[in-house]
């Protein structure tokens, strides 16, 4: 009798450590898919939408909010100062503009919901020079 209570615990406890290996190896081959569903709902949700279009207009703002401290410039005879704020305005809007073309390029996320109206890539070359 002592020997089928022993057999019986033993059988549960196989059967529950069975039970636990076979549910985290489910969970680790239905992740791949379940991750990739996870994050089309994410990209299609409309708030990701909405941040996502709305980026793209405040880059071209912040670009051209540049473009126009940029033009206040004389094109020559910057002194130190002016030189310094020059450079880190062109070196902010190269950012920008990376960071534009990377989300634009981002097809399956941040580009799907770029609006149509704005260019697809800006350009990379500097705008103008602060002199030297």
């Amino acid at each position: 009798m002592k020997t089928w209570i022993v057999f019986g615990i033993i059988g549960v406890v196989a059967l529950i450590a069975v039970s636990t290996v076979g549910a985290l190896a489910y969970r680790w081959a239905v992740a791949p898919a379940r991750g990739a569903v996870e994050e089309r709902e994410i990209i299609n949700r409309g708030q990701f939408r909405i941040q996502a279009y709305e980026q793209f207009y405040r880059w071209q703002e912040e670009l051209d909010a540049i473009r126009v401290k940029l033009d206040g410039y004389p094109a020559s005879g910057l002194d130190r100062r002016e030189q310094t704020e020059c450079r880190g305005l062109l070196a902010r809007y190269a950012d920008i503009v990376a960071k534009y073309n990377a989300a634009s390029r981002a097809e399956r996320t941040q580009g799907k919901w770029q609006d149509p109206d704005l260019p697809e890539t800006l350009s990379n070359e500097p705008i103008r020079s602060c002199g030297s």
